[in-house]
Protein backbone atom coordinates (compact mmCIF):
# COMPACT_ATOMS: atom_id res chain seq x y z
CA UNK A 1 0.00 0.00 0.00
CA UNK A 2 1.35 3.35 -0.97
CA UNK A 3 1.60 6.15 1.72
CA UNK A 4 -1.12 7.87 -0.31
CA UNK A 5 -3.60 4.93 -0.12
CA UNK A 6 -2.56 4.91 3.18
CA UNK A 7 -4.14 8.55 4.16
CA UNK A 8 -6.82 8.11 1.98
CA UNK A 9 -7.83 5.18 3.91
CA UNK A 10 -7.31 6.64 7.22
CA UNK A 11 -8.65 10.08 6.06
CA UNK A 12 -11.83 7.86 5.05
CA UNK A 13 -11.86 5.93 8.81
CA UNK A 14 -11.89 9.41 10.56
CA UNK A 15 -14.45 10.72 8.58
CA UNK A 16 -16.65 7.71 9.26
CA UNK A 17 -16.04 8.10 12.76
CA UNK A 18 -17.08 11.24 12.71
CA UNK A 19 -20.14 10.85 10.41
CA UNK A 20 -21.24 7.54 12.30
CA UNK A 21 -20.35 7.75 16.41
CA UNK A 22 -23.44 6.45 17.70
CA UNK A 23 -23.63 3.62 15.25
CA UNK A 24 -19.95 2.67 16.03
CA UNK A 25 -20.06 3.36 19.63
CA UNK A 26 -23.40 2.43 20.81
CA UNK A 27 -23.74 0.53 23.83
CA UNK A 28 -25.69 -3.10 23.20
CA UNK A 29 -29.36 -3.62 24.76
CA UNK A 30 -28.69 -4.07 28.45
CA UNK A 31 -30.55 -7.33 30.17
CA UNK A 32 -32.53 -4.89 32.48
CA UNK A 33 -36.41 -4.94 32.90
CA UNK A 34 -38.76 -2.79 34.51
CA UNK A 35 -41.80 -4.18 34.66
CA UNK A 36 -45.40 -2.81 36.57
CA UNK A 37 -48.74 -2.27 36.72
CA UNK A 38 -51.43 0.75 36.47
CA UNK A 39 -53.78 0.57 39.19
CA UNK A 40 -57.04 2.72 39.66
CA UNK A 41 -57.29 3.43 42.85
CA UNK A 42 -60.50 5.80 42.10
CA UNK A 43 -64.37 3.78 43.86
CA UNK A 44 -65.69 2.71 40.99
CA UNK A 45 -62.68 3.87 38.06
CA UNK A 46 -62.01 3.25 34.89
CA UNK A 47 -60.36 0.03 33.11
CA UNK A 48 -56.41 0.90 33.02
CA UNK A 49 -55.80 -1.21 29.59
CA UNK A 50 -54.76 0.51 26.78
CA UNK A 51 -53.00 3.55 28.61
CA UNK A 52 -49.58 4.63 26.60
CA UNK A 53 -46.83 4.75 29.29
CA UNK A 54 -43.10 6.64 28.54
CA UNK A 55 -39.71 5.54 29.82
CA UNK A 56 -37.82 8.44 29.78
CA UNK A 57 -34.04 7.89 30.00
CA UNK A 58 -31.25 9.32 32.36
CA UNK A 59 -27.51 8.90 32.33
CA UNK A 60 -25.86 11.32 35.13
CA UNK A 61 -29.06 13.08 35.51
CA UNK A 62 -29.20 14.24 31.73
CA UNK A 63 -31.93 13.19 29.11
CA UNK A 64 -30.85 10.58 26.73
CA UNK A 65 -33.76 8.83 25.07
CA UNK A 66 -37.06 7.38 25.57
CA UNK A 67 -39.28 4.53 24.75
CA UNK A 68 -43.36 4.00 24.64
CA UNK A 69 -45.48 0.74 25.05
CA UNK A 70 -49.18 0.26 25.72
CA UNK A 71 -50.71 -1.18 29.21
CA UNK A 72 -52.61 -4.53 28.98
CA UNK A 73 -55.68 -5.57 29.75
CA UNK A 74 -55.03 -5.78 33.57
CA UNK A 75 -52.61 -2.42 33.25
CA UNK A 76 -49.22 -4.45 33.49
CA UNK A 77 -46.62 -2.89 31.02
CA UNK A 78 -43.07 -3.91 30.74
CA UNK A 79 -39.76 -2.20 29.47
CA UNK A 80 -36.62 -4.02 28.29
CA UNK A 81 -33.40 -4.24 26.93
CA UNK A 82 -32.30 -1.68 29.28
CA UNK A 83 -28.86 -0.89 30.55
CA UNK A 84 -28.24 -1.64 34.27
CA UNK A 85 -25.49 0.50 34.41
CA UNK A 86 -25.33 2.36 37.96
CA UNK A 87 -25.41 5.90 35.61
CA UNK A 88 -28.31 5.07 34.28
CA UNK A 89 -32.34 6.24 35.61
CA UNK A 90 -35.55 5.42 34.51
CA UNK A 91 -38.78 7.39 35.20
CA UNK A 92 -42.22 5.94 33.94
CA UNK A 93 -44.57 8.58 32.85
CA UNK A 94 -48.65 8.36 31.59
CA UNK A 95 -51.46 10.69 30.92
CA UNK A 96 -55.11 9.16 32.76
CA UNK A 97 -58.09 11.17 32.14
CA UNK A 98 -56.04 14.60 31.08
CA UNK A 99 -53.71 14.22 34.36
CA UNK A 100 -50.29 13.25 34.41
CA UNK A 101 -48.57 10.65 36.41
CA UNK A 102 -45.13 9.60 36.81
CA UNK A 103 -43.04 6.86 38.89
CA UNK A 104 -40.26 7.76 40.91
CA UNK A 105 -36.66 7.27 39.67
CA UNK A 106 -35.33 4.02 39.32
CA UNK A 107 -32.42 2.31 38.45
CA UNK A 108 -30.56 -0.89 38.85
CA UNK A 109 -28.49 -1.88 41.80
CA UNK A 110 -25.13 -4.50 41.25
CA UNK A 111 -26.11 -7.80 40.46
CA UNK A 112 -29.77 -6.87 39.59
CA UNK A 113 -31.76 -6.92 36.38
CA UNK A 114 -35.20 -6.40 37.37
CA UNK A 115 -37.59 -3.72 38.60
CA UNK A 116 -41.29 -3.33 39.32
CA UNK A 117 -43.28 -0.35 39.65
CA UNK A 118 -46.96 0.09 40.45
CA UNK A 119 -48.11 3.05 39.08
CA UNK A 120 -51.48 4.83 41.00
CA UNK A 121 -53.64 6.79 39.24
CA UNK A 122 -57.25 8.61 40.21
Amino acid sequence: MTKRELCLSLLLMVTLLWLFPSAIWAQPAGEGIIQGQVANKTPSGKGVADISLELKTFVDGNEKGSATTTTGAQGKFQFSGLSTEPTYTYVVSLNYQEADYESQSVSFGKGETSKSLEITVW
